[in-house]
């Protein structure tokens, strides 16, 4: 599946064979002038979570998608730009700053959420990360993540899970 925005729907489309599918529309947040998907990831048991972006503090939400199409499972986030499963089944999210976007960007997050729970627990990076864009968590329960710091991009280890 592949999360992708136009002017006027966001959807996520699954590409099987060369056939490229609708999955389904995303919803839309009232007052939310930039809901796009921005991070998709499965879980181990077939979950797919997909991450709206939202541009003020707190409309950012995470969908977790079922048989009828999406459902908001996670709400009053911030800027969530990358999505990662854990070893373990937690739901790793990465947030491009955790208030409004504008100058001077504050430092990433990086975000656990249990999946039976929906507990939201911050894991500590020191504020090392400054724009982040993308995440992955390997067997090891490592968590990698790509900021931007000056003009070039940087790979970097950001905690464990």
């Amino acid at each position: 599946m592949v999360a992708s925005s136009t002017p006027t729907r966001s959807t996520v489309v699954c590409t099987t064979g060369g056939t490229t599918s609708t999955e389904f529309v995303m919803p839309t947040i009232e007052n939310d002038r930039d809901g796009v998907p921005t991070g998709i990831a499965r879980a181990a048991d077939g979950t797919t979570y997909v991450a709206g972006l939202g541009v003020y503090a707190g409309q950012s939400r995470i969908y977790k998608v079922g048989p009828n199409g999406p459902e908001a499972w996670v709400s009053g986030l911030t800027n969530v730009v990358d999505l990662a499963v854990a070893p373990n089944g937690d739901l790793i999210a990465l947030t491009y700053t955790p208030g409004y976007i504008g100058n001077p960007p504050q430092p990433s997050k990086v975000l656990k959420i249990d999946p039976a729970t929906k507990a939201v627990t911050e894991i500590p990076t020191g504020d090392k990360v400054i724009m982040g864009a993308g995440l992955d968590v390997n067997r090891n329960g490592q968590i990698l993540g790509v900021s931007r710091s000056g003009s070039a991009a940087r790979r970097r280890f950001l905690g464990r899970c």
